[in-house]
């Protein structure tokens, strides 16, 4: 998916006397994870999924904007930096999980099911996959799966979807407006997360 930061290149987007902590599972996170292996209850893993996602943006900046914005350009914001957990500090079954749900937000992509809950799942997937990998150890087998490819292939439904949006053929929905602006919103922060996670490569 994506190459972690480097110290220098994290030295670059953060102030030299940034404090360093270590991310780790929290009590909710490992009772989220442990009724979706139980139960294959999806919503348990959507909680796991978010609650890890915003553990973490949490611990580094108040909010995901900043953090990217803080990387892009080199600002000189406070932050912490967060070491991330090796895979074997994380659910055993934690990658083919957000392979498999990221497989199925394409499916839905592809059958024109593309709606808010797609983009948004679909984007905390690719935050959890960006945070994985700026541990260097966890790459080899995040890379040896189809993140990459499905991650591309969504990306690609959804700005073709946004292009569609903006066509004639949708202008004269009035009614549907402000959901169509959310939606083209979602789209955006998506295709931002995913140009972030590569250029942390």
């Amino acid at each position: 998916m994506s190459s972690p930061a480097t110290d220098s290149s994290i030295g670059d987007a953060r102030p030299a006397d940034a404090s360093r902590k270590t991310f780790t599972i929290n009590d909710g996170m490992r009772e989220a994870w442990t009724k979706y292996t139980e139960l294959n209850e999806e919503k348990f893993f959507r909680k796991f999924i978010k609650s890890f996602v915003t553990h973490w943006e949490h611990m580094v900046y108040p909010n995901w904007e900043m953090l990217v914005t803080g990387h892009l350009e080199s600002s000189g914001n406070a932050a912490t930096v967060v070491d991330s957990p090796s895979l074997s500090e994380l659910p055993e079954e934690l990658l083919p999980a957000l392979s498999k749900f990221l497989f199925i937000s394409k499916d839905e992509a592809e059958q024109g099911g593309i709606n808010i809950k797609t983009v948004t799942n679909s984007k905390d997937i690719v935050k959890c996959l960006t945070m994985i990998c700026r541990n260097a150890e966890n790459i080899p087998l995040v890379s040896s799966m189809d993140f990459v490819m499905l991650t591309t292939q969504i990306n690609g439904l959804f700005l073709q979807h946004l292009l569609e949006m903006e066509s004639s053929f949708f202008a004269h929905k009035v009614k549907v407006e402000m959901t169509l602006q959310k939606l083209k919103q979602e789209i955006f922060d998506f295709i931002l997360q995913v140009k972030f996670a590569i250029y942390l490569k």
